[in-house]
């Protein structure tokens, strides 16, 4: 992609569409009276196929796919009395396969798969298969295996991960994996091609296909090498194969593959070197390989391999707002990250701010208020912003 355009969703002002060229924003709302516009609802979750095309999916106005060439958008919708349709559910995770098989996973609506030149749908509700209608992650690996998150339901108090069988046409839960309770937050398959399952409130747990084990990983208040907290929400694996984990009120944790251990880092209040916040809502690693930690409160932060502290960048020094919500690097040494105060493009090269809200076209200044987060999904790739 040699033009990075940037998309930015929201709860209820569609959708605003940023061009560095010339550096303005460009709205895309429902019109009524153009069938090529976007659709109502609000924008839950983002994917770029392979083709370029972008699909959105609504908290009830179905998926867009936006046509980058022709620069207008195509509604797939739920149709009553067609189950070849979609289902009317909002739509919280959208996967291509390396088939070419669109993958959609809904809040209550459970999963909708169309097959690569077709037109429609299949429809799997809960069955004796699966426990759970609300579909939070749909992720294919590198073997081309489908792994669903499924959040808890009534055949299925826990959550569930769910596998699909490609040679029967039909899905099973994965009882390899064993969850107590609280669904999946993320999945991820790291270098080796072990699974990672991160959850809201049971830790982390580890499959190896190779040896069909899995190990859990929970937090021990008496044991300061396992992971701070079992509610994790980001993961991020570096350029090293090195994962990070972050929770939403406990730091950050270094995996240690050599001793099956996590080093966590905290806030100190007396160290303006330690972490910002142990509020932590998302991790990415630039082209330079340098490790970035957005926090509630702590703002933006740079992690330092070398002497193993934090560098903040907070509104004092630029940024827009100190809860970050986002980030994501682009190929020019630029980080976006949406804040509880608007959009800031953070240029590492000169760690100056160049900072975006209402007064320049952005929709919205609020991303907590005024788009949907998804903290669930993996890599630290979020709904509020899309770089294309």
């Amino acid at each position: 992609m040699t033009v990075e355009k940037i998309w930015i969703g929201s709860f209820d002002k569609g959708l605003d569409l940023y061009d560095p060229i010339t550096e303005s924003f460009t709205n895309f709302s429902h019109n009524p009276s153009i069938n090529s516009s976007f659709s109502i609802g609000a924008v839950m979750s983002i994917y770029e196929d392979k083709s370029g095309g972008v699909w959105f999916g609504t908290g009830g106005g179905g998926i867009n796919r936006y046509d980058p060439l022709n620069q207008n958008f195509t509604h797939v919708q739920h149709i009553p009395g067609n189950p070849a349709s979609i289902s009317p559910n909002p739509v919280l995770a959208i996967c291509e396969d390396h088939l070419g098989n669109l993958w959609i996973g809904s809040d209550g609506g459970g999963i909708n798969v169309r097959e690569k030149n077709s037109s429609e749908f299949k429809n799997y509700l809960q069955n004796p298969s699966f426990g759970s209608n609300a579909i939070t992650v749909i992720y294919e690996d590198s073997k081309g295996n489908i792994w669903i998150g499924a959040d808890p339901g009534v055949n299925s108090p826990a959550g569930e991960l769910i596998k699909y069988d490609r040679k029967t046409k039909s899905f099973y839960p994965f009882k390899k994996v064993s969850l107590n309770f609280g669904g999946i937050s993320a999945i991820h398959e790291d270098k080796f091609g072990d699974l990672w399952i991160t959850t809201p409130s049971d830790g982390i747990h580890r499959y190896n296909p190779k040896t069909e084990k899995e190990n859990v990983y929970r937090t021990n208040s008496s044991d300061s090498t396992t992971i701070s907290s079992n509610s994790i929400f980001s993961i991020c694996e570096d350029h090293n194969g090195d994962l990070w984990f972050g929770s939403i009120s406990s730091g950050l944790n270094l995996f240690n593959r050599e001793n099956n251990s996590f080093t966590r880092f905290i806030n100190d209040p007396n160290d303006k070197t330690s972490l910002g916040s142990n509020a932590v809502w998302c991790i990415a690693e630039d082209a330079k390989e340098n490790l970035w930690i957005g926090t509630w409160g702590g703002g933006l932060n740079k992690y330092s391999r070398e002497i193993k502290s934090f560098i903040r960048f907070t509104a004092d020094n630029g940024l827009s707002g100190n809860i970050v919500y986002g980030i994501i690097p682009d190929d020019h040494g630029n980080l976006w990250i949406s804040t509880n105060k608007g959009l800031s493009k953070f240029t590492t090269d000169m760690s100056s701010f160049t900072n975006y809200d209402k007064s320049n076209g952005l929709m919205i200044n609020d991303f907590s208020a005024g788009a949907y987060l998804n903290q669930k999904m993996a890599d630290c790739f979020l709904v509020e912003i899309r770089v294309q």
